[in-house]
């Protein structure tokens, strides 16, 4: 019986948390880091499960597993840019604050992104075929929801820097400098950790070759321009 009250208390702070996280008001109730860690697994995992429906069977456990990393991983490498970067131009953070900062942003990017898994879920699983052409389509789809749920979490920054920085004048100045750091890095270790959808009649893996991953030609921007160029028949 204390188990389940336990249990049960623990999914109310956590419900309270995602909805503090959601609206992004730092003083509505104090930011745990444990609660934003587990947001970022539990949702970032939600998202990975819908990537994986397209190609379904060992896919969909192995893109489960690697969205949470792909979040984290983005938070460990560009944290310290975000930290060094920040003082050169005028706006100096505390790496204890930028972490604590970064980590909700990351929490509300996979909050996002596990609310919009069914959509493309649904997208992916309902579509006729597993053609080149559809397979185009669901990358792109993905590009955009990611996207779309990055720029939400970078945005609630602007939130919640008020309780660390002071001069309201800076706050887009930091808003942009993460949003450029979390696209970059972010984008390449997309890239890094692939396949998340994988290709139509390749075999199912975790990683691609080691080669292929970080080449010369291993580059997620030069790629998605090559997918909507051939999508638009360019």
């Amino acid at each position: 019986m204390q188990s389940a009250l336990f249990i049960t208390r623990i999914a109310r702070h956590w419900s309270n948390h995602i909805a503090h996280t959601v609206a992004a008001r730092p003083l509505a109730a104090p930011d745990d880091w444990r609660f934003n860690l587990a947001s970022i697994v539990v949702f970032g995992a939600l998202a990975g499960a819908s990537v994986g429906t397209w190609t379904g069977g060992w896919q969909l456990f192995y893109v489960a597993t690697k969205v949470p990393l792909l979040l984290l991983g983005t938070l460990l490498i560009g944290l310290p840019a975000m930290v060094i970067l920040g003082r050169f131009i005028g706006c100096p953070l505390a790496l204890a604050d930028a972490a604590r900062l970064a980590l909700a942003s990351i929490a509300r990017t996979a909050v996002v992104l596990g609310a919009l898994a069914p959509a493309t879920a649904y997208l992916a699983f309902t579509l006729p075929v597993r053609g080149i052409v559809v397979y185009r389509a669901v990358v792109l789809s993905q590009v955009f929801a990611f996207a779309v749920a990055g720029f939400v979490g970078v945005t609630a920054l602007r939130g919640r820097l008020a309780a660390v920085v002071e001069q309201s004048s800076q706050h887009t100045r930091i808003v942009v400098l993460w949003m450029a750091i979390y696209s970059f890095v972010g984008a390449q270790l997309t890239w890094v950790l692939r396949p998340f959808l994988g290709n139509p009649g390749a075999a199912v893996e975790y990683l691609r070759p080691y080669t292929e991953r970080l080449g010369l030609n291993s580059n997620f921007y030069t790629a998605v321009f090559t997918l909507l160029k051939h999508s638009l028949g360019w």
